[in-house]
């Protein structure tokens, strides 16, 4: 790493020295990173873990976007954005993290009108650390379950005794929803 700064060191100390700090933290970020074995190792056996394809996806995005964090964007564009993305994009980089979220809000915030497919959405959601959607959230779906349970029953019978099943009446003279929509003339058959 001495090599790739060699020649700021003389012109510009400072700025080596900051490159150079930052090439530890990332290489040590990505050290982390590195799916590890989760048995420890043990005298004279033989090691035959591999890390999961889920682990070894989260560790290509992690390194993806230490490699070029506006990969993340285009991530993002694409409704493809992980929680890895992420999580690299605000512990390697966290002043751009922080000018692409502001970026992002200043941009929503001037078109209030534009509508984003449900996967792009999703990924700025995870993006900016937010729910646009009430029913993405787990809690949120379990709420509406709640209130839909305790609707009444049409088959159970009210408090009054009586039946809580809808009263059918009969609609004489007024428009059919075929009238409404298709221009028929006619009175309702109900």
């Amino acid at each position: 790493m001495g090599a790739l700064t060699a020649p700021l060191m003389t012109s510009a100390p400072k700025v080596a020295a900051a490159y150079q700090d930052k090439q530890m933290q990332t290489v040590g970020y990505l050290a982390n990173a590195l799916p590890k074995n989760p048995a420890p190792p043990t005298p004279f056996a033989p090691n035959n873990w591999s890390p999961s394809p889920k682990e070894k996806l989260a560790f290509s995005d992690r390194a993806e976007i230490v490699a070029n964090p506006m990969a993340a964007i285009r991530h993002m564009q694409q409704g493809t954005l992980s929680a890895a993305h992420v999580e690299a994009l605000q512990t390697v980089y966290p002043i751009i993290y922080a000018m692409m979220q502001k970026e992002i809000l200043d941009w929503s915030a001037k078109h209030p009108d534009v509508k984003l497919p449900m996967r792009e959405r999703a990924s700025v959601d995870k993006f900016l650390g937010t729910q646009s959607d009430p029913l993405s959230n787990p809690q949120s779906l379990q709420q509406v379950q709640a209130l839909y349970q305790s609707l009444p029953n049409p088959d159970q019978e009210n408090d009054t005794g009586g039946s809580a099943k809808p009263i059918h009446g009969k609609l004489k003279n007024l428009p059919s929803s075929a009238t409404a929509f298709s221009g028929t003339i006619g009175e309702s058959q109900l």
